[in-house]
């Protein structure tokens, strides 16, 4: 057997394999074998007949199973020393076959995505100090209060106001997915995540066992596609009104909230936190300013098979984050009013976007030789488990259950990377900032994901 491989310049390679006479029999003699256990042979109990019998009996029969013998059994001896290694299992064709002369199978297959790097060491990154006031240090005492309120059963004759928490019961139309009406809800006006903008304005003024019809269209970035720039009916019948009765902002509260001793203390406690925070986040944002640098000026040559695989993982995985029905991408265009063409464009540029990200990630950890160890695995599980008041066995169990692993070795290995692309840039400090612009500059960022 010889083979021989020839590497393309857009990341795929052509293997071709020639058999010898001797190779041939050997794999016709192993499809002999196997067939030998399915047919019956006179005088012979099944699978005993002796293969010269069932050579006489099957001759060249077993042509394509030999064929696929030898196919497999060769590809997984010379598949470690091959220099460019498919991406998934190729196809092979046969190029000509003579029993007595050779086989020639060949094939062509894709490669690994293909980068070349520009000068990442030293890149200039500007870090603006952030400055926490007081005002943030308020909003969040005020998020405590609201965390520690409880509720007041309003007295008949009272409205909605537009804080209160209601009990509602509630339809609409069009209905959506496996919705099933009339249906009953606890709503927090105050709250958006469980009132969206406009809606609690809606209900404001009505009073207890009052029914009323309105249209309410979701604004366009509403996370949840079937809803997103919609208008829907809504028919709501209020049951109960509850009044949110918020605590003093006062010692009391600091030591009902964490075991803090004054106000004063929980305030400082919040002022360092939130500086954390937001350190943090502008960190995140800097390499992420220097990823997209380099990924910008790297070059890729990247299997379309590739992105087409996940473009299939980025749009299954949004079926699933927003709890959508399944359906085929084709059925899902249909219902969003979109052609199929603009919808799979769109996961398209995801999809190869997260592949660039990726490579190059892979690429720098490779140079740089950053690897994920056992312990970063094991420190990022006790940080899961403490954020998430869990015990650190019932992560251990979950992660290997969900085959989650793979996953968080992955993040773990970009984190190192992310961290040692900032810490070897050149920075030059900046004009200082507010919380509350590090806030609207990460909704900012959130809104221009979303519209990609």
């Amino acid at each position: 057997m010889e083979y021989k491989l020839k590497k393309n310049n857009n990341a795929s390679a052509d293997l071709r394999i020639t058999f010898s006479p001797k190779d041939i029999e050997k794999g016709f003699q192993k499809a002999y074998e196997q067939a030998r256990g399915k047919i019956k042979v006179n005088g012979f109990r099944p699978g005993k007949a002796p293969l010269d019998v069932v050579e006489q009996i099957l001759g060249d029969s077993v042509s394509d199973g030999a064929i696929n013998i030898l196919i497999k059994d060769t590809f997984q001896e010379i598949y470690a020393a091959l220099e460019h290694q498919p991406i998934s299992v190729p196809k092979f064709e046969v190029e000509t076959f003579d029993r007595k002369k050779n086989l020639i199978v060949k094939t062509t297959f894709d490669t690994k995505p293909e980068i070349t790097l520009p000068k990442y060491k030293k890149m200039k990154i500007v870090v603006q100090p952030v400055i926490v006031t007081e005002v943030d240090i308020e909003k969040e005492l005020k998020s405590i209060q609201k965390k520690m309120m409880r509720t007041q059963l309003r007295e008949e004759g009272e409205k909605v106001a537009m804080d209160d928490v209601l009990d509602i019961q509630y339809s609409h139309e069009p209905s959506t997915g496996n919705a099933k009406f009339p249906a009953d809800v606890m709503i927090n006006l105050g709250e958006s995540s469980n009132a969206p903008e406009g809606f609690a304005e809606k209900l404001s003024g009505m009073g207890f066992g009052e029914s009323k019809s309105f249209d309410y269209t979701y604004p366009g970035n509403f996370q949840n596609p079937e809803f997103a720039g919609k208008v829907f009916k809504y028919t709501v019948t209020v049951k109960s009104i509850y009044k949110p009765v918020y605590p003093e902002l006062n010692d009391d509260l600091a030591v009902d909230w964490d075991g803090t001793e004054t106000l004063q203390k929980l305030k400082e406690k919040i002022r360092e936190r939130l500086s954390h925070y937001a350190t943090t986040v502008m960190e995140s944002r800097y390499t992420s300013e220097l990823m997209d640098q380099i990924v910008k000026e790297s070059k890729f040559i990247i299997p379309d098979s590739l992105i087409q695989e996940e473009v299939e993982a980025v749009y299954h995985n949004m079926i699933h984050e927003f709890q959508l029905p399944h359906v085929s991408m084709e059925e899902y265009a249909k219902q969003a009013g979109k052609e199929l063409s603009e919808v799979k464009k769109t996961f398209e540029s995801i999809a190869a976007n997260r592949i660039r990200s990726w490579v190059a990630g892979y690429k720098i950890a490779e140079i740089e030789k950053v690897e994920t160890t056992d312990a970063d695995y094991e420190e990022a599980l006790q940080k899961m488990a403490i954020s998430s008041g869990r015990e650190y066995k019932d992560i251990v169990k979950e992660t290997q259950k969900k085959k989650l692993e793979s996953n968080l070795r992955q993040k773990i290995l970009f984190d190192k990377v992310h961290k040692f692309i900032f810490d070897i840039s050149e920075k030059k400090k900046g004009k200082e900032i507010f919380l509350q612009d590090v806030v609207k500059l990460l909704n900012t960022v959130s809104d221009a994901e979303e519209k990609k």
